[in-house]
């Protein structure tokens, strides 16, 4: 992260712009920090530490990106790997892995 992310990151975030994201998840897929807890599926089956730690490392480059490894692994994928249909984590879960496939979720308050 510090020698992908940091040195462009304050651009970024002055210009709103996050060029490169779609080659960037791929580059976190390739490292297998896209849904690196969960097993099955080209997913890491990391530990909850090695999650973590992935996870601090990533956020000392840019909370943004941290996001993306998280929301990715914890909230579109998981939704996927623990209640999906085999054949919808097959055509999922993959492409999310290797950064091919950006998931998403949403979310509704009062």
């Amino acid at each position: 992260a510090t020698d992908r992310v940091l040195p462009d990151i304050a651009e970024w975030y002055e210009k709103g712009e996050l060029p490169g994201i779609r080659e960037l998840a791929r580059e976190l897929g390739s490292l297998g920090a896209l849904g690196m807890s969960l097993d099955g599926y080209g997913c890491a089956g990391a530990s909850a530490v090695q999650y973590g730690l992935a996870c601090l490392e990533l956020e000392a480059a840019d909370s943004g990106i941290r996001s993306l490894v998280s929301v990715q692994g914890s909230l579109a994928m998981y939704a996927i790997h623990r209640f999906g249909s085999e054949e919808q984590k097959q055509r999922w879960l993959p492409g999310m892995a290797s950064g091919e496939i950006i998931g998403c979720f949403g979310l509704t308050e009062p």
